[in-house]
């Protein structure tokens, strides 16, 4: 059974036709859940009145948000999960390919041909070279609840699954369609490439600490 993660942070002018461009792939609203993370908008109102399930986080952050959304399928006997990005920027058309083709692979992660952020960047090259990802920290990713690390505390969801186990061969690379977004919801640019930067060498040097 596949439930759906919608992590939202004050998505009230995008949530809506998110929430429309899954009920058009197929999915019930009873398999949606919106993360709402301290939202001081209509976000949870709007999840509400389109009769999917909402899930207060109080914990900040986007890793944080997506672990107990995770958890929350896990502890509710979901096999698999579908994360999409709440702020509209992933068009209903590659969410829709991906969960048709989600039967052949056990990783399906979308990818955007030119990141804007080069912290993005330098991390998708480490994923891409390590496991055969393209572009780890874009927010499609189609996958197997079991490969959720329930032990991941690294910033972005870098350590947010088990990915050594995985094939390159069982994961498909989809290039999405975007839509267009203004301005950006991590802030400064400068700030969050640095972050970015330092939550990959955490990662790398806690996967040498595990060999």
């Amino acid at each position: 059974m596949l439930g759906v993660l919608v992590p939202a942070l004050n998505e009230e002018e995008n949530i809506h036709k998110v929430l429309e461009g899954l009920f058009s792939a197929g999915i019930a609203p009873e398999n949606v859940f919106v993360l709402n993370n301290n939202s001081v908008d209509n976000t949870k109102r709007i999840a509400k009145q389109c009769s999917c399930n909402v899930i207060d986080i109080n914990s900040p952050g986007y890793s944080k948000t997506l672990k107990a959304g995770l958890r929350f399928l896990k502890d509710n006997e979901y096999t698999q999960f579908l994360i999409v990005d709440g702020d509209n920027e992933i068009d209903a058309t590659s969410v829709n390919k991906i969960i048709k083709l989600s039967d052949q692979y056990r990783l399906c992660c979308g990818f955007r041909t030119n990141p804007k952020r080069l912290g993005e960047k330098i991390v998708n090259a480490f994923f891409k070279k390590k496991y055969g990802i393209f572009d780890f920290m874009c927010g499609l990713k189609l996958g197997y609840v079991e490969d959720f690390n329930e032990r991941s505390l690294i910033d972005f969801g870098i350590d947010l699954l088990v990915l050594s186990h995985i094939k390159p061969e069982s994961i498909l690379n989809l290039e999405i369609k975007l839509n267009s977004r203004v301005g950006s919801r991590l802030g400064n640019n400068i700030k969050v490439n640095f972050m970015l930067v330092m939550s990959l060498l955490m990662y790398i040097l806690r996967m040498r600490k595990l060999k």
